[in-house]
């Protein structure tokens, strides 16, 4: 999590900073039990908070202005998590996460995080079934950098530790909930969710790959990669589609040569959204980043644009030199 007034700027690990409202936020609905919230084709993006847009990029459903905050949508549509950030009374902000029904929107748990201050991060991964959240954290007890993870049940309304070696940062589970697809030295590989036996690596090791989300099939993940190149300052990525069965380099670059940050696949696996920013020669010098939310088919072919956002960088102690990402896609439901 980063002190309120900076902005994030694009890091190799997919779990999203949950900080103060920075930018100013839009003001967020109250709940309305009364109200049925729509399950439909939508997208779940952090614009200034946490949000919900239609297929024509309007934005339908504003919920939490807590800017660069992570967020989740259940696999079957009805329930989303995602975090907000209050000040407590030793003027420090607190992060809980929430689950919240769409279809009953004051139908909501509210779960404390185990850090959710400055300095920690945390994503929530859905299980298939959509009855599970599993929540992932970092942060920083007396120095030491240490993680923690949690499944939250819906039904039984529980939480329960899981031991995990704190390298592990998972991004994705299993269709059976026995196995988590996870980044570990630089490459995606499975794990097992007890943490127990040794890790499965999936990508090659002569490449670097970030972050894989597994299709709705099961066959195909979605992740960053670029080749693995000793003593280079930045890596090169690109949004990539890796085929689970063949076991072999077989896969497709989905993007355009640039800056992609944000990526899903469609809920029956057919397309994929990302969003994505072109590639500046001198970012000091430019003010306004304009991001660009892209729907497409697997191998990158029918690209097409739902809409894009635009923000003006401050010229603070985060700076203008770097890659800054202000709009992210989350989940296509």
């Amino acid at each position: 999590m980063q002190d309120t007034g900076r902005f994030s700027k694009r890091v190799l690990c997919r779990w999203l900073l949950v900080i103060g409202t920075g930018l100013p936020g839009l003001p967020v609905p109250e709940a309305n039990s009364d109200e049925a919230r729509p399950v439909g084709d939508t997208f779940m993006v952090i614009d200034r908070g946490t949000a919900m847009i239609g297929a024509d990029g309007e934005e339908l459903e504003r919920l939490s202005a807590t800017t660069h905050a992570a967020g989740a949508l259940s696999p079957d549509g009805h329930w989303i998590a995602f975090s907000e950030s209050r000040k407590v009374a030793s003027g420090s902000r607190k992060g809980n996460l929430i689950i919240q029904s769409r279809l009953r929107s004051q139908e909501r748990t509210i779960v404390p995080l185990v850090w959710g201050g400055t300095g920690s991060s945390f994503l929530p991964l859905w299980s298939a079934d959509s009855h599970r959240i599993l929540i992932c954290e970092q942060g920083t007890n007396d120095t030491v950098r240490e993680s923690a993870y949690r499944i939250y049940d819906l039904a039984k309304k529980d939480l329960t530790d899981l031991k995990l070696p704190k390298e592990w940062w998972p991004s994705d589970w299993s269709a059976d909930g026995k196995r988590i697809l996870m980044t570990l030295k630089g490459r995606v590989a499975w794990g097992n969710i007890d943490g127990t036996g040794e890790p499965e690596f999936i990508t090659p090791e002569r490449e670097v790959a970030y972050n894989a989300q597994l299709s709705p099939d099961g066959r195909r993940i979605l992740c960053l990669t670029g080749p693995r190149r000793p003593n280079e300052e930045r890596r090169r990525l690109r949004l990539s589609v890796f085929d689970l069965e063949t076991r072999t380099n077989k896969r497709s670059f989905v993007d355009e040569p640039g800056e992609t940050n944000g990526y899903c696949w469609s809920p029956d696996g057919s397309r994929v959204a990302y969003t994505w920013q072109r590639s500046l020669d001198a970012p000091a010098d430019v003010a306004v980043r304009e991001t660009f939310l892209m729907t497409c088919d697997p191998d990158g072919s029918q690209r097409k644009t739902v809409t894009s956002r635009k923000y003006e960088v401050p010229l603070n102690s985060s700076g203008r030199d770097g890659i800054v990402i202000f709009f992210e896609v989350l989940a296509w439901r």
